[in-house]
């Protein structure tokens, strides 16, 4: 994980736990609405919504995502975005 504590955003891969996501993203005083269990993976919280303490405030986690890192079907990796892919990345 990488976090820009000046844009507010972190850059995280999959296979990180919630609990390290929120150890780093602490570190700036940053907090992002997530799951409450700390050895949850974030990938699959965030693909499967994702409903935190901070939830009702700032909404799912799926909704602040920015991008996705995507593997296709047939094996091509694509960046997904509202402004790369929207249509992957809205799916």
């Amino acid at each position: 994980i990488a976090v820009d504590p000046i844009s507010r955003v972190a850059h995280a891969e999959s296979g990180l736990s919630l609990g390290e996501f929120d150890t780093a993203t602490q570190a700036y005083g940053l907090a992002t609405t997530m799951g409450v269990n700390s050895d949850t993976g974030i990938a699959g919280l965030t693909l499967g919504g994702g409903f935190g303490k901070l939830g009702r405030k700032y909404g799912l986690t799926c909704d602040n995502l920015i991008a996705a890192d995507v593997v296709t079907a047939d094996g091509r990796l694509l960046r997904a975005s509202a402004a790369d892919h929207s249509d992957l990345f809205w799916g």
